[in-house]
């Protein structure tokens, strides 16, 4: 139950995911801000990332729910992590929620991932 689960930097998370995304950065002492605004979400086209790791480069992290694994990433979906990647200066690291299994495994991932 999404209730249950602890505040992220006094923010509510979306899902369990998230909250082993951030037990990792964590555990890898990287410094991070979750919910970032890339783009003011007051505003039309706001854009709020899952993470944003601030060390050793700002690199944005997404969490991609099982949506995405029926087919490929729609055209909006790809303008969108465009215009993150333009605005951050990096790629964007997606991490798929089918492969986040556990708090274990999401550190593994993380790790592989960012390190």
């Amino acid at each position: 139950m999404l209730a249950d689960l602890p505040a992220i930097q006094g923010k509510r998370p979306d899902s369990k995911e998230e909250v082993w995304v951030a037990q990792a950065l964590d555990r890898l002492k990287l410094r991070y801000i979750f919910q970032y605004e890339v783009i003011t979400a007051g505003l039309r086209g706001g854009i709020i990332i899952d993470f944003l790791v601030l060390s050793p480069f700002s690199i944005p992290i997404e969490i991609m729910g099982e949506y995405w694994h029926t087919g490929e990433m729609g055209s909006d979906d790809k303008m969108r992590q465009a215009i993150i990647e333009q605005m951050i200066g990096n790629r964007v690291v997606n991490l798929w929620t089918l492969d986040l299994v556990d708090p274990e495994t999401t550190y593994t991932v993380v790790r592989r991932e960012l390190m």
